[in-house]
């Protein structure tokens, strides 16, 4: 004798028929890029920093984290564009980060949790924001992972052009499954000695790409 279905899962059914009329995805798209809901979703976004910034990990793709990790260490190098996760993570390891920021708001939020053998640097967008330092030689990691990704990869490739870097250095580029990106980083695939990428989940995103170049 055949079972008759509950009425709870017959109500959850119901539910799952309405969640599939395209109607419901044009209400879910419409409420998702209403700007009147601005100022909401802005205000979760700022609750939510301080907890994402306590228990700090890089938002990057896991396996590019993984690759990076072993190699961080007390007094390892690091110049970063986009503070976050990432800095602290660095930090906590040892390791020494100067990180470039436009957003006043995090560079606040970050730079109060930082030892002070890191700092996090507030730029306009702009060449100061994307030519921050004289030279790279210091730098045994460069991550690039804010605004200006273009911009920040070319002052990058000048640098090693001009030998002004370390020998061995590896730059971060993250999300660069994006299209937009792909004129700078087949420039940075050309200059540099070896490339690895990896794509997965993030821990946020579920489907991301970081890229990384080595130059020797």
């Amino acid at each position: 004798m055949t079972e008759k279905p509950s009425r709870n899962r017959l109500a959850r059914l119901a539910r799952l028929v309405r969640l599939s009329h395209p109607s419901a995805w044009r209400f879910l798209l419409l409420t998702a890029t209403d700007p009147a809901l601005d100022k909401l979703y802005a205000l979760l976004r700022d609750e939510r920093l301080p907890k994402i910034l306590d228990a700090p990990y890089p938002r990057y793709a896991i396996a590019a984290v993984e690759h990076v990790a072993p190699r961080v260490r007390p007094g390892y190098r690091i110049l970063e564009w986009g503070a976050g996760s990432s800095t602290l993570w660095f930090a906590r390891k040892g390791a020494s980060v100067l990180s470039i920021e436009h957003d006043p708001r995090w560079q606040r939020l970050t730079g109060v949790r930082l030892p002070d053998t890191s700092v996090v640097l507030q730029r306009e967008l702009g060449p100061e924001y994307w030519r921050p330092v004289e030279s790279i030689k210091e730098f045994e990691l460069i991550a690039i992972d804010g605004r200006c990704r273009h911009e920040c990869a070319g002052f990058v490739l000048e640098q090693v052009r001009a030998r002004r870097h370390r020998a061995g250095m590896t730059l971060l580029f993250d999300d660069s499954q994006r299209t937009r990106y792909r004129e700078c980083l087949e420039a940075l695939a050309a200059a540099a000695d070896w490339m690895w990428t990896y794509s997965g989940t993030s821990g946020v995103v579920l489907d991301k790409t970081t890229t990384l170049f080595r130059f020797d």
